[in-house]
């Protein structure tokens, strides 16, 4: 994780506080949201095709709610506690930063493709971490309970999954991609009926979208209220999932969530307990489809295909987070009780601002904090208080050591810029 930005700002306030003998200037206020004009919706800051790396961007966010319900600081509290579950407990993105400045939320993520940057910016925005999808079994298309299908559409899902198969096993851009089809089988224990599904599978999710969306240009048409989902495999690689559109139950339907302990595994799972809609909806769907299969979806990508046996009464699931070390299944069941929590709050972010940034090397920050470190003592002994060696030594490395080791990237070149352009150390805070 970048800590550019909160230790930059300690460091300074030392040498402000400390060295200058004088409080400093407090940032300037953006003027409140009531004043503004509404922002435009956010542009793609990069042209290129999905599947080109781009640069890393700082994301601007701000706060959506209900002042009715919810002041906008508990509103800005639990949408970045959220934000910063999500990418680094959940998804584990290396190299991303999230920090409340004022009545914003500031992210910023790494270097990677469009297409994974854009799904990241969507997970951010949509406030619902966890869904609940019937999966859509080959063997027959009998209607499913409480889902829609689309009338006069002669195309069934099972042709689909079947012409996919096909397709991949004469593409040269699957062979390329390492792409295979298989087939996924199961029973209901009860009345042993059989079901059948077939699924594509890849080292990377990324190929496995940039084959889809090449596919359903050239081959076949996606039937209507279908949709294709993600999830990934024991053998740390990617398969497809082919699901119904529309949620059976989601993290809006959540009445309460907690960590708990399984005695028998000794493990962390988590229990869900839903409000009275969504349990009577998640009831009545999981009675009339037992034998099928149902997708836990967090984050956009499926966690886990559970049969239905049998109805699920009661209002409360368990959910297991799978062959994780103890340690890191309770970091990821605190993370996914935190963001069920925050969606209950009735807030969201909305992207303001989307901009490319360029970290400066770690020669440049070292450069630039000896010449600011000089000024900030000369500013010191001009006003009257003169510092001691050792106080000057220990300015000197913390200052010195907020750009890191050798090799490591924390500020950006617009911030040194900024710092390198100031009249006085006392404006450093509106450099960060």
């Amino acid at each position: 994780m970048i800590k550019h930005t909160p230790l930059g700002a300690l460091a300074l306030t030392l040498v402000v506080g400390v060295a200058c003998g004088t409080p400093s200037s407090k940032p300037a206020k953006e003027p409140r949201a009531a004043d503004k004009p509404s922002a435009p919706a956010p542009k793609p800051i990069v042209n290129a095709p999905v599947d080109e790396p781009t640069k890393r961007v700082r994301i601007t966010y701000r706060a959506e709610f209900e002042p009715k319900s919810v002041s906008k600081n508990t509103a800005l509290t639990v949408l970045g506690r959220s934000a910063r579950g999500l990418l680094m407990d959940r998804l584990r993105v290396k190299g991303a930063s999230v920090l409340r400045r004022g009545d914003n939320i500031i992210v910023e993520l790494p270097a990677m493709t469009r297409r994974r940057q854009l799904r990241l910016r969507q997970l951010l925005t949509r406030g619902s971490a966890l869904e609940f999808k019937l999966v859509q079994e080959h063997k027959r298309d009998r209607p499913v309970a409480g889902v829609d299908y689309a009338k006069g559409s002669s195309y069934k899902p099972h042709a689909f999954q079947r012409d996919l198969a096909k397709l991949v096993a004469t593409s040269p851009l699957a062979k390329r991609l390492g792409i295979t089809s298989a087939s996924d089988n199961w029973s209901h224990d009860g009345t042993r009926e059989q079901f059948h599904s077939i699924f594509l599978q890849a080292k990377k999710r990324d190929d496995l979208e940039r084959f889809l969306t090449h596919a359903l240009k050239t081959g076949p048409a996606r039937p209507p209220n279908v949709e294709i989902g993600f999830q990934r495999t024991r053998g740390s690689g990617w398969r497809t999932v082919l699901l119904r559109e529309g949620r059976v139950v989601s993290g809006e339907d959540v009445a309460t969530a907690r960590v708990v302990f399984n005695p028998t595994t000794n493990m962390p799972e988590v229990l869900l307990s839903f409000k009275a809609e969504g349990a009577k909806r998640f009831a009545a769907i999981t009675a009339a489809n037992t034998g099928r299969k149902i997708a836990i979806i967090r984050d956009g990508t499926i966690h886990s295909q559970p049969i239905l046996q049998a109805a699920i009464r009661g209002g409360q699931v368990t959910i297991t987070l799978g062959a994780l070390h103890p340690s890191k299944a309770n970091v990821e069941a605190s993370a996914l009780v935190d963001a069920l929590r925050g969606g209950s709050v009735p807030a969201s972010l909305v992207e303001h601002k989307v901009e490319a940034i360029e970290l400066a090397s770690h020669a440049d920050c070292t450069t630039t904090m000896q010449q600011f470190v000089q000024r900030a003592f000369d500013e010191a002994t001009a006003k009257g208080h003169p510092l001691t060696a050792a106080t000057k030594e220990q300015v000197r490395a913390r200052l010195i050591g907020a750009c890191g080791p050798a090799g490591t990237k924390v500020f950006t070149r617009a911030q040194l810029t900024c710092l390198a352009s100031l009249d006085s150390v006392t404006e450093t805070k509106n450099c960060l």
